[in-house]
């Protein structure tokens, strides 16, 4: 017998997953937050265009609405994408095979609202796409599927969220698959509590660069600024300087973390253990390549980038 499944989203990443279901004529309705920019309106416009139930949920009243829209939808489950708005259990109980939430790590490491981020920064090269019933505890309930999710070391925060979205549309193909067969027998597996991690949405100070970290470290951050978080953050005589693209690069140990090397043919800065090439930059006068940002500003080798003065 065939799901009806809804699905509750609020980013691009869930648009792959939109078509599958949709394609597969598993999708019987859609939800997204109270929220207008391009992707919810996407998902709108989809709705309207497939003539499918479509609400939008006001963070008030999501546990009244969504229990409301999975009875009406008659919803066997419910699959979750970004949503932003905590689940809460009377709705997390309401569709027969449960609400089954998709997150970017390998749960129960980097839990939390941007685990592309954390993982980008932190250097992570083989992490998996995971599908794991909700419970009330955000991103702990029990693990139904795993497929293996790749960030490579050319990966923006951009390209692995545009990446991800088309290995959840497989991800979602098997869990379909999987209830289809097993209904509520669904195997599941708890998440190992003694290997969990958790990190909380990225704030300013986790945008600036540290220049005592390595140049592995300093390029880490810097792709995981970009685009979603404006680039990574540094400062140039007190002014801020939006980092979006850098590259390691050998130069001599010892000199201060921060310190410009070299501004022509290329925009060396160093760091712990080597230096880092500033490729494109951005200020509030432009987007700049490194060489050119030092010509215009007539930065000198010597001058030191660092935390803000004020």
């Amino acid at each position: 017998m065939s799901l009806r499944a809804g699905l509750l989203a609020n980013s691009a990443l869930a648009l792959p997953v939109v078509q599958f279901l949709h394609q597969a004529d598993r999708l019987a309705a859609l939800a997204v937050p109270d929220l207008e920019h391009d992707a919810t309106l996407r998902m709108r416009q989809l709705a309207a265009e497939w003539q499918l139930p479509c609400a939008v949920v006001p963070e008030a009243r999501v546990g009244t609405d969504l229990v409301a829209w999975i009875r009406d939808a008659r919803l066997d489950v419910v699959f979750v994408v970004t949503f932003p708005y905590r689940v809460p259990e009377e709705a997390l109980d309401a569709p027969r095979l449960g609400v089954f939430n998709l997150h970017a790590s390998d749960l129960p490491r980097f839990r939390g609202p941007d685990p592309l981020f954390w993982q980008l920064r932190e250097g992570v090269s083989t992490s998996m796409l995971t599908a794991h019933r909700m419970t009330v505890g955000l991103d702990d309930g029990p693990i139904a599927v795993q497929i293996p999710l790749e960030l490579t070391p050319e990966d923006t925060h951009g390209v692995a969220h545009f990446r991800t979205g088309f290995a959840a549309a497989a991800l979602v193909e098997r869990l379909v698959e999987a209830l289809e067969q097993h209904g509520d027998a669904l195997p599941l597996r708890d998440q190992d509590e003694s290997q969990a991690t958790r990190f909380s949405r990225p704030d300013v100070d986790d945008l600036v660069v540290d220049w005592s970290r390595s140049p592995a470290a300093v390029c880490g951050l810097v792709r995981a600024c970009n685009p979603s978080h404006g680039g990574a953050v540094s400062f140039v005589r007190g002014v801020p300087l939006r980092i979006y693209e850098a590259t390691p690069v050998d130069a001599a140990p010892g000199r201060p973390p921060g310190e410009i090397l070299s501004t022509v043919p290329e925009l060396v800065v160093a760091c712990e253990g080597g230096a880092v090439r500033l490729d494109v930059l951005y200020t509030d006068d432009g987007v700049f390549s490194g060489p050119r940002f030092a010509r215009l500003f007539a930065i000198q080798p010597g001058e030191e980038l660092g935390a803000p003065t004020g």
